[in-house]
């Protein structure tokens, strides 16, 4: 039986290239028995990849990644087995996705006044499940001949301290905690280093309710992921970790199985989250 699972993966509902049906079908290909499509502030994958995993006989685990920020520092937090109909979480993705509308018409209107036109709609376009970014921008920018490829787009006119930058609405890290822990979810911070989540654990965990950590992840070596798996364990947290695959965006890095995250970690997250395990239908797997 497969053991490998991956819990942090994008489709193109937010910022993948991926649809969440080719999300499914390798990794059923690559023999992973469990993902989780954790779109940018955004749920819009989740039926679908439900729907198409059940007929694939890959487990299928409800997520999100949200946005915030810890003292003018952006961090991001995974959401799991959150309900998709819970008011207050569907009240902020609208909210945050007219955010996300408002911040690329900004950007759009700084680059058109330095000589670089470019029309919403063909920005639109690029993200018709609409968790729009910067990432869509560039496309648009390597397209039309202004830049080579999306990191001159980002060094030259969308990064931090590129000319057309604009900041991204963000929530507090307690707000984000609370947000997911609020739809039934459990809360993990993702892919942070160690300096800093050792400052800001005890209180995430004891004062906002953090439920989990992030510990297997590309950018995380050896080292970090033992001692982030040591922090869990210090502060009782489930541990989760996964490839954060973008599709071929990437260079091929986090490509959906290639970092080995144990079922048992999912085993554990399920009993965070009060989830009796069914066993899973195989029939369609290679």
């Amino acid at each position: 039986m497969r053991e490998r699972i991956d819990l942090h993966i994008h489709s193109n509902h937010s910022d993948g290239l991926f649809s969440p049906q080719k999300i499914v079908y390798v990794a059923s290909r690559n023999y992973v028995r469990a993902i989780s499509i954790t779109d940018h502030d955004n749920i819009s994958a989740i039926h679908e990849v439900r729907t198409y995993g059940e007929k694939m006989g890959v487990e299928i685990v409800p997520g999100l990644e949200l946005s915030a920020q810890q003292d003018g520092r952006d961090i991001h937090f995974l959401g799991y087995y959150i309900d998709e109909n819970s008011p207050k979480l569907l009240e902020y993705l609208t909210f945050f996705k007219e955010e996300r509308i408002k911040r690329a018409q900004k950007i759009l209107s700084i680059l058109g006044q330095i000589g670089i036109p470019i029309d919403f709609e063909e920005v639109l376009q690029k993200s018709p499940n609409g968790s729009l970014g910067r990432p869509h921008i560039a496309d648009v920018l390597t397209e039309k001949g202004f830049v080579q490829n999306r990191v001159e787009a980002f060094n030259r006119y969308l990064g931090t301290s590129a000319v057309a930058f604009v900041p991204q609405y963000r929530l507090s890290s307690k707000d984000a905690i609370q947000l997911i822990n609020s739809a039934g979810g459990i809360s993990v911070v993702a892919h942070t280093g160690l300096e800093f989540i050792e400052d800001y654990l005890p209180q995430w965990v004891g004062e906002f309710g953090l439920k989990g950590l992030e510990v297997i992840h590309p950018r995380f070596s050896a080292y970090q992921t033992f001692h982030l798996q040591r922090l869990a364990k210090k502060f009782n947290l489930v541990m989760t970790g996964g490839s954060d695959c973008h599709g071929d965006r990437n260079n091929g890095e986090g490509i959906i199985g290639n970092y080995y995250v144990p079922y048992k970690y999912l085993i554990q997250l399920k009993k965070c989250a009060g989830i009796v395990d069914a066993p899973v239908k195989t029939n369609n797997l290679p």
